[in-house]
């Protein structure tokens, strides 16, 4: 799902709603932090 270089990408689902954002990858996993987490650390408050 992701390549090198793609962290901090947002994932969105098929309606283009945010998932979360991508932190880490692999050849064959790929890691993200889901939105509610990211928006709770920046104290984005959505």
């Amino acid at each position: 799902m992701s390549s090198y270089g793609d962290s901090g990408s947002l994932l969105v689902d098929l309606k283009d709603r945010a998932l979360g954002m991508l932190f880490a990858g692999s050849a064959t996993h790929s890691y993200y932090n889901p939105m509610l987490e990211v928006t709770n650390a920046f104290q984005l408050g959505v």
